[in-house]
C-alpha cells in the first residue's frame, strides 16, 4: 500500500511538471508570435509612413515602392490596396490633364495588373474609348477637308465678325451664286457634311441653306 502510495504521488508529481513545462512551452510559442506579429506590424507601417512622405513630395513612383513592400507583407491588406489604386488614378489623371492619353493607360495597365482593381480597368477603359472617339472624329474631318478641296466653295469663319455663324455661311454662298462662281444647278454639300467641315452645329448651317431656299 505505502508503494502503491509513493508510486501515485511520484506519477502525480510527473504530471504537475510536465503540465507545466506545456505550459512554459506555450507561453514561450505566443510571445513568440507575439513578438513576430509587432514585427511584422513595425514594417508594414514603417513602409507606409515612408510612402506617405513620398507622397507628399509628389513621388509617386517611390510611394509605389514602399506601399507595394507593404503589401507584399500583408497581401489582404484593404487599407494598402486603396491606398495603391488611389496612386495609380491620380498619377493617370495628371497625364490626362497634360493630353498625355497613351501614357495614362500605361499607368493604368500596371496599377491593374498589380491590383486587379475594377475602378482601374474601368477607368483604363473609359480612356481607350474616348480616344478612338477622339480619333473617329479627326479622321472624319480631315476626309471632310479632303473633300472640300473638290467642292467649288471654300467658306472660311470670322469669329471676330459682328455677324453670326449662320450669316456668314449664308452670305458666303449668296455672293457665289450672285457672281457666277456657283452655277445654276451646282450641288452643296450637305447640311452635315459642312457643319462637320467648319465644326459648327449642323442646325447652323441648315438656317443658312433655309434662308437661301426662302430667297
Amino acid at each position: 500500500l505505502l508503494y502503491s502510495t509513493y508510486g501515485w504521488e511520484l506519477l502525480m508529481k510527473k504530471i504537475r511538471i510536465a503540465l507545466i513545462g506545456i505550459c512554459v512551452l506555450t507561453m514561450v510559442i505566443l510571445a513568440g508570435n507575439i513578438l513576430h506579429n509587432m514585427g511584422i506590424n513595425n514594417k508594414i507601417n514603417s513602409h507606409i509612413e515612408i510612402a506617405q512622405r513620398y507622397l507628399e513630395e509628389l513621388n509617386y513612383e517611390q510611394a509605389i515602392v514602399e506601399y507595394t513592400a507593404a503589401l507584399e507583407i500583408e497581401p489582404n491588406n484593404q487599407n494598402i490596396q486603396d491606398a495603391l489604386e488611389q496612386i495609380y488614378l491620380d498619377m493617370a489623371q495628371m497625364q490626362l490633364d497634360g493630353m498625355q492619353y497613351d501614357d495614362a493607360i500605361r499607368i493604368l495597365a500596371s496599377g491593374y495588373r498589380q491590383l486587379r482593381s475594377e475602378t482601374i480597368k474601368n477607368k483604363k477603359r473609359e480612356i481607350e474609348q474616348s480616344l478612338k472617339k477622339k480619333k473617329k472624329e479627326e479622321d472624319q474631318r480631315k476626309e471632310c477637308r479632303q473633300k472640300m478641296k473638290e467642292l467649288p466653295i471654300h467658306i472660311q469663319l470670322h469669329p471676330e465678325s459682328s455677324k453670326t455663324v449662320y450669316e456668314q455661311i449664308y452670305e458666303y454662298i449668296r455672293e457665289e451664286i450672285k457672281s457666277g462662281r456657283l452655277m445654276q444647278n451646282e450641288k452643296l454639300p450637305s447640311a452635315r457634311f459642312l457643319a462637320d467641315y467648319l465644326q459648327v452645329s449642323r442646325t447652323t448651317v441648315d438656317m443658312a441653306y433655309d434662308q437661301l431656299v426662302s430667297e
